[in-house]
């Protein structure tokens, strides 16, 4: 099996569980919410970041390190001021965008 048919079923089977639990509606927003913030100035940022680094060969751990730094960085440089948390969930959102949890549209 395919990594892209692997996380097809496993975005199924996401999405039927967070439907049962939250409901349709919220789990809609949630979708909507993670494409806004990646849309964003920094949200732009974390999506390259976490692009580039899938490609390396480093472990997740390091990954998201990296990643940590770079956007942090990057936020700084802007003149962004960002709490951890809000850098991290950027970091969960492009990755879920890169393996297809989050649709692009």
């Amino acid at each position: 099996m395919g990594v892209k048919k692997l996380f097809g079923k496993l975005w199924r089977f996401f999405k039927k569980v967070a439907v049962g639990m939250f409901g349709k509606s919220a789990l809609n927003k949630l979708i909507a919410a993670a494409r806004a913030m990646l849309k964003t100035k920094l949200g732009k940022v974390a999506w390259a970041v976490v692009r580039e680094l899938e490609a390396g060969n480093l472990t997740n751990s390091q990954k998201k390190g990296a990643a940590f730094k770079r956007i942090k960085q990057a936020a700084k440089d802007g003149g962004i001021e960002v709490k951890d948390s809000l850098l991290n969930l950027l970091i969960e959102m492009a990755v879920a965008r890169l393996k297809g949890v989050v649709p692009k549209t």
